[in-house]
């Protein structure tokens, strides 16, 4: 899949909460649309539990993907999944199963997914394994797998990301430092 060479406006960037907060965005879907249509951008990164505030709120699926259209977001992606390397974990699975229905909903063409910030010890090894599967789910959606480099998770250098994502078709790599996405 070919993403074309876009500003994508990161969803903490827009949302006034601070990256790993467990709350939704303080301000309107509506207003961080079109703020970001406002400063330029082409594209939205919607975080999960936004995208759940706005259901929850009665804002359908068709009404947001219109906003989107409407305000000239054609760069949809999604974010964040946590311990999608961890088996059995049902949240985990939840959130998975919601980003295939946003992807579905808006054209989403990657989702930022993170390593392990409990540092619960999962080796490099176990990781790539977990994290190719994932992207071969991910792929049946045509989305790409952003796997964001943390200083405070197990994915802490460019050599670990690497190693994880070396050789996966639609994997990425990505460098995030508080709400500032930078792919490699």
């Amino acid at each position: 899949m070919t993403i074309p060479n876009t500003l994508i406006c990161s969803s903490h960037t827009i949302s006034g909460v601070l990256p790993g907060a467990a709350k939704p965005a303080r301000h309107r879907f509506s207003d961080r649309v079109a703020a970001a249509a406002h400063a330029g951008y082409t594209g939205m990164c919607l975080h999960l539990r936004d995208y759940r505030a706005q259901r929850i709120a009665g804002f359908g699926d068709t009404e947001m993907a219109a906003l989107l259209r409407d305000h000239g977001m054609q760069n949809i992606s999604l974010e964040f999944l946590a311990n999608w390397f961890l088996e059995h974990d049902t949240d985990a699975q939840e959130d998975e199963a919601t980003t295939y229905e946003a992807a579905r909903a808006f054209g989403a063409h990657s989702v930022n997914v993170g390593g392990d910030f409990q540092q619960i010890g999962i080796p490099p090894e176990q990781m790539r394994i977990r994290f190719a599967a994932l992207c071969e789910r991910a792929e049946r959606h045509n989305l790409n797998v952003a796997l964001e480099i943390v200083p405070f998770s197990n994915v802490a250098t460019l050599e670990t990301a690497l190693f994880i994502t070396d050789g996966i078709a639609n994997a990425v790599s990505d460098v995030s430092t508080y709400g500032t996405d930078m792919a490699i």
